[in-house]
């Protein structure tokens, strides 16, 4: 039975359930329970197996006859909130329910309170002890909660044999629990976002559960060398350490240790998840191990933020990759010509030490849509086939790219950030580049990608780029809602496209250090979400739109060094908080914050007749004075030569 989006606030209501004594499951989705009376229906559902109160709001207390129902196999109290009761910890739940024929519990994100005003989450000790004498619990999920360490910890083993455990976020747990150690039958584990005081990789647990599947533990202050199990694990396909401090070289061994990420694991549970390895945020060494070419059922390479070296292996041309990221290494050498996965969508190259012009990587993946190699040593122009991609972030900043910007670029219809900063491009900017956010992407092009067997976008990879003149990195759900255009720093010429304008959910816009001329263009003031506009360092002219003033989100505004004449816009709204900075060195600019302007404007004050006179007089004096000295010279020079010649 389902009761969706009901409520149950007669005590009558659940009386009548009361006499379903046959009742196996029983579904409260967004129920609002007035009172612990309106329960007490539920005492004679013995034979009640599945209980389910995801989302539902208990005005009242749990009543004592809950522990008649001895036939539960399952319990979802997910965001479940209870007021004016005690049912804030595992103890007490083990307590309120007869849950010793439970095989799975579901306590995501749970908060309890005795008051409105006090909300308290839900702890959970990382012994799991009030749950030791459940036989046959199977599936923990309790993710969101407080999970505390316990001042001594249980030595006895527990009689369950857990399949799925999931305590991710949050706490402070100190070692690992004891009663792993007895535990056998595990194949999915998540206990990311915890703080395991001084524990290394536990390759025991590894070796205990051969069974083994999925295993998280993603910030989790692990830390030493990154130990693998001496047998070989057949079916662990999903392995993310991420946001650790593991340090020295990724072991050579992973691959023959690690078979699953070698071979198709189709028969897996976790589908979304596997081929994945993620061993980023913390501190490897060495070079990238070659025998990760051999993993050709891997889809998803995350190894940033290490201290990685040496060269992209050029085996990895034989992966059929969704994703790779090898950003802030210190990788060198050139991309691989040979790299060029057809269906990759996602690649993250950036802050490493590459060189080399970029080669025809990517030209055939349509369904690429991050391409981010900023901050290397790459040189060449950029290539005409990348307009060929579907991209909608593309990053190449900080580089040695030459040339003009090609006007392929105007094909990237779907085109969210393009950041081309810190290069030596020139020419002109091509006037037809679109610019759009994510979220306002076609349903057409979100089918496309769709069509080719891919869930949509991964925001999970964090994405940098310069906003307010400060480089941020961006992750997440916040993505979707960024747009951005920064040239800064090229040699680009000619007018500023007026076309620019149109891009009225533009947030930022920087083409500051170029040789760019001619006025700012008036349709600025159709870029009505710009929080970012720098027009710095160019060869502008004319006046300031003074319509800029109703652009209400610029917080960061700056065109000085330029040759901008005429009055500053009137200090109101966002105007008023820019300071002399935004407006200094334009020499025929004028108004606060700037010096007042004259009141008939600016004018070459012409010298009275008294000060011509003196001048005058000056230079008379200067003629005089240059005549007689080469007179008087001339007479003495003529003196000495007779003296000379006739001495008598």
């Amino acid at each position: 039975m389902n009761l969706k989006d009901s409520e149950i606030w007669k005590s009558y209501s659940c009386k009548v359930l009361g006499h379903l004594t046959s009742l196996k499951r029983l579904v409260l989705y967004k129920c609002e329970i007035n009172g612990s009376l309106a329960l007490q229906g539920f005492c004679g559902m013995t034979n009640l197996q599945e209980l389910d109160f995801t989302n539902s709001n208990l005005k009242g207390g749990l009543p004592n006859c809950f522990s008649n129902l001895t036939s539960l196999r399952k319990l979802d109290l997910i965001s479940y909130n209870i007021a004016l009761h005690s049912l804030k910890s595992l103890e007490t739940l083990a307590l309120s329910f007869n849950i010793s024929a439970l095989q799975r519990l579901h306590l995501y994100s749970n908060n309890f309170s005795r008051n409105i005003s006090a909300l308290e989450t839900f702890r959970i000790p990382i012994s799991l002890g009030p749950l030791f004498n459940l036989s046959k619990l199977k599936c923990l999920y309790a993710d969101n909660n407080i999970v505390h360490a316990e001042t001594q910890m249980h030595s006895l083993a527990p009689l369950f044999q857990l399949k799925d455990l999931s305590l991710s976020c949050c706490g402070d747990v100190g070692s690992f629990p004891r009663f792993f150690y007895h535990q056998h039958d595990l194949q999915y584990l998540d206990l990311s976002n915890m703080y395991f005081k001084g524990n290394q990789f536990p390759h025991w647990l590894l070796e205990n559960n051969t069974l083994l599947e999925k295993l998280v533990f993603t910030n989790s202050s692990l830390s030493g060398p990154l130990q693998l199990p001496f047998a070989s694990q057949t079916r662990l396909s999903h392995l993310e350490i991420s946001c650790n401090f593991f340090n020295g070289n990724i072991p050579v061994e992973i691959g023959a240790q690690l078979p699953a990420l070698r071979r198709d694991p189709r028969f897996l549970v976790y589908e979304p998840f596997f081929l994945t390895l993620d061993v980023s945020n913390n501190q490897l060494s060495g070079r990238i191990p070659r025998w990760m070419g051999d993993m050709s059922f891997l889809k998803r390479i995350i190894m940033s933020n290490n201290h990685l070296e040496r060269t992209i292996p050029v085996v990895f041309c034989q992966l059929g990759l969704k994703l790779l990221d090898l950003s802030v290494n210190i990788i060198s050498g050139s991309i691989p010509s040979c790299f060029n996965p057809s269906r990759i969508r996602q690649v993250h190259l950036s802050k490493n030490r590459l060189r080399g012009t970029l080669p025809d990587v990517l030209h055939n993946s349509s369904t690429s849509v991050k391409l981010d190699i900023s901050d290397n040593f790459l040189s060449g122009s950029i290539p005409s086939w990348i307009g060929l991609l579907n991209l909608s972030y593309l990053l190449l900043s900080k580089n040695n790219f030459q040339g003009e910007t090609p006007m392929e670029l105007c094909k990237l219809s779907h085109l969210s950030l393009i950041n081309l900063s810190h290069n030596n491009l020139s020419g002109r900017i091509p006037p037809c580049l679109k610019i759009t956010t994510l979220q306002d992407v076609s349903e057409d092009y979100v089918g496309r990608l769709m069509a080719r067997g891919f869930s949509i976008f991964s925001f999970n990879e964090p994405i940098e780029f310069p906003i307010k003149n400060v480089s941020n990195s961006y992750k997440g759900r916040i993505i979707p809602y960024i747009s951005g255009i920064d040239l800064s720093c090229n040699k680009l010429v000619a007018k500023i496209p007026y076309e620019f304008g149109n891009f009225y959910k533009l947030l930022v816009l920087d083409l500051s250090h170029n040789s760019l001329t001619g006025p700012i263009p008036p349709t600025f003031v159709n870029l009505i979400q710009i929080e970012s506009l720098d027009l710095s360092y160019n060869n502008l002219s004319g006046n300031i739109p003074y319509q800029l003033v109703g652009l209400n989100f610029q917080a960061y505004f700056i065109v000085s060094f330029n040759n901008l004449s005429g009055k500053t816009p009137p200090r109101i709204a966002q105007f008023g908080t820019f300071d002399e900075s935004s407006y200094k060195e334009n020499p025929f600019r004028c108004g606060e914050p700037l010096p007042e302007c004259a009141d008939n404007g600016p004018s070459l004050s012409m010298p009275n007749s008294s000060t011509n006179n003196a001048e005058d007089d000056d230079l008379i004096d200067m003629g005089v004075f240059h005549i007689s000295f080469i007179v008087s010279y001339t007479i003495l020079l003529m003196t000495v030569v007779v003296s000379y010649i006739n001495p008598y």
